[in-house]
């Protein structure tokens, strides 16, 4: 069977040909693709992240501040530590 398709292949490659060429379009096509799709993906994340973020005063001292910016965080108790409950009943 082979010998039959190599010797139709020697004699018109043009079919060969064309499905090799529309094989790599649609390679490329694909790729292109995913790659829109990973930028599409970033924009929204970026765009998402910007969107959720606090805003900022624009004038004098920043307002609040809370336990995220403290200078001085109080310390943590073991209770908040993910295996706290673990070490709590160890003891």
């Amino acid at each position: 069977m082979s010998t039959l398709l190599w010797s139709l292949a020697k004699e018109n490659p043009w079919p060969g040909l064309t499905v090799a060429f529309l094989n790599l379009l649609v390679a490329l096509s694909l790729v292109g693709l995913s790659l829109l799709l990973g930028v599409t993906i970033s924009i929204l994340s970026l765009v998402h992240a910007l969107v959720d973020r606090d805003a900022v005063p624009t004038s004098g001292k920043p307002s609040g501040g809370g336990p995220l910016h403290d200078a001085n965080p109080p310390p943590r108790s073991r209770l908040h530590h993910p295996f706290g409950q673990c070490l709590a009943h160890s003891s």
